[in-house]
């Protein structure tokens, strides 16, 4: 997603120690720090791990004189209960009324031409995408104004601090975004109570400018491909774990096309050894001077019935499935986009998170790229007074998973990492509460295994029922009639290499004179 906000973390005017700063080294150099992180502010502002922990400290005068390039652009927290600004009351957020009816035809998901899923299911992969965050911090809660909304018949809505659309006029290299609201507050309260402050040139102190998200605007793309089952099509992407996404398509198809072929000269083969069961007894037929009449349909059936039923349905079903399987199951998971991987993505936008990985690619216009990726050593609520003092600039070798890495079809991640809830509570740091067990919905939808009987089991039987019927009916049609058809079916067949001599009164029905079944014997 494409993101143009900033964002701001807590503030304090505690110093840091030498002890404390070298108890902080020895963690973080004995610590695997997990992905890396980043904030908006970095990202399209330049702003600096050092120039963010001045701020909190309140001797930031880069910060006084252009709050954009201080932390901001979080939610503000309210001091009254009955204060719903910002994080007070829930962040509130309106689905599009024409959000399904713009999105839900772009779902490659639907059984052949008939609907599968319906406008409930991206309302509950929506709502699954908020709780990947809200689940993972206590102050951290969304609520749905849609319904009221839709009384208001005015869009965006006013009701709603969050308007959820779609739309096509996203730039060529975003398929879905999030742009905030932003203001100057000089009210502003972090989520610890504690307020952002300002020392000035004279020894006095007074509550700094920051730059407040009020609201945000999230938009996905309705000329894109997208998908629901994320369980399902997370195991084609664990392939791109060991290689490029290019070699494992490249891969892929090529075992198709292998598996495809193998059928397909199978089938060949059985065809040629009919054909030339047919041609015997064409031969056969003109040698005999029509007592073989029949023969040669008799000898298609009776090759047919000696066909393996597994083998041919088998063979039947690699001729269909491969492409199938290519078409409708692996394209869908491999091309398309995950819509709540989407939903995580764009939320941590609104929260004030941006792309580790293409950090000063970002930075706007007038500014310097200096931002920096993040780390977090473990958080300690004893230490929510001034988080910041545990954040690390990342090593650039660490892994990243983040939630946050730029969107594509290659890597969506529908729950947080570790690193991505260390983030999240280092921006909106909290006290009173312990640091909770990192929280990931697992839902199965089983979209993707109900597609997988329809499109491949289901083909497999009706495989073998034909093969069944057209294994009856061969047997059925292609019993002989007299002995004159079973000796020449035989010998088409392949079971006689020449026609029996004994037997006199039957070799005599067979041959009308010595000289031609002479000339039998001797094709």
């Amino acid at each position: 997603g494409q993101v143009r906000s900033a964002v701001a973390c807590s503030a304090t005017r505690r110093s840091v120690s030498r002890l404390h700063m070298l108890g902080l080294l020895l963690l973080v150099l004995c610590s695997a720090p997990t992905a890396g992180w980043t904030t908006i502010s970095a990202a399209n502002f330049g702003t600096t791990l050092k120039t963010t922990q001045e701020q909190m400290a309140g001797v930031c005068e880069e910060c006084q004189r252009d709050p954009m390039r201080g932390l901001g652009y979080i939610w503000t927290f309210p001091e009254s209960p009955n204060d719903d600004t910002g994080l007070g009351g829930g962040i509130t957020y309106a689905l599009d009324p024409k959000l399904c009816d713009d999105m839900l035809p772009r779902f490659m998901e639907d059984i052949w031409f008939i609907p599968f899923l319906n406008c409930g299911d991206l309302e509950d992969a929506f709502t699954r995408g908020l709780e990947a965050w809200s689940k993972n911090h206590p102050l951290i809660s969304f609520v749905d104004v849609s319904e009221e909304c839709k009384q208001q018949d005015v869009t965006p809505c006013p009701l709603a601090e969050v308007w959820v659309t779609a739309s096509d006029e996203l730039s060529a290299s975003a398929v879905a975004s999030a742009l905030s609201g932003v203001r100057y507050s000089s009210t502003f309260r972090y989520t610890n109570g504690h307020r952002p402050i300002v020392t000035r040139s004279d020894g006095s102190t007074g509550q700094a400018v920051v730059v407040e998200t009020y609201g945000a605007t999230v938009s996905f793309s309705k000329s894109e491909c997208w998908y629901l089952d994320s369980q399902f099509c997370s195991g084609f992407h664990d392939l791109k774990d060991h290689a490029s996404p290019n070699t494992v398509r490249t891969v892929g198809l090529t075992l198709l096309f292998l598996i495809w072929g193998i059928a397909l000269l199978g089938n060949i083969i059985q065809l040629a050894l009919t054909f030339r069961a047919i041609r015997r007894a064409a031969a056969m037929d003109k040698a005999f001077q029509g007592c073989c009449d029949g023969t040669i349909w008799r000898a298609y059936l009776r090759s047919l019935s000696t066909w393996s039923v597994f083998g041919t349905s088998l063979r039947l079903v690699l001729l269909i499935v491969p492409w199938t399987f290519y078409r409708a199951i692996f394209v869908t998971c491999w091309d398309c986009f995950d819509f709540e991987g989407a939903v995580v993505h764009e939320w941590g936008h609104v929260l004030g998170l941006s792309h580790p990985d293409l950090l000063t690619s970002e930075t706007n216009t007038n500014y310097p790229p200096t931002g920096e990726n993040l780390g977090t050593v473990a958080y300690e609520p004893a230490a929510c007074a001034d988080p910041w003092q545990s954040v690390f600039i990342r090593p650039s070798d660490a892994e990243n998973v983040s939630v946050m890495l730029g969107f594509t079809q290659h890597n969506p991640r529908v729950c947080l990492s570790e690193d991505d809830q260390q983030a999240l509570w280092a921006i909106y740091p909290l006290c009173n509460a312990s640091f909770p067990e990192l929280y990931c919905d697992d839902t199965r939808l089983r979209i993707g295994a109900v597609r997988i009987f329809i499109y491949i089991l289901i083909p497999f039987l009706l495989g073998v029922v034909f093969a069944l019927v057209l294994h009856w009916r061969a047997a059925e049609s292609g019993l002989p009639l007299n002995w004159c058809h079973c000796t020449c079916i035989d010998y088409v067949l392949g079971v006689r290499d020449k026609l029996p001599q004994g037997k006199a009164g039957k070799r005599q029905a067979v041959s009308k004179s010595g000289s031609n079944t002479q000339a039998v014997v001797r094709s």
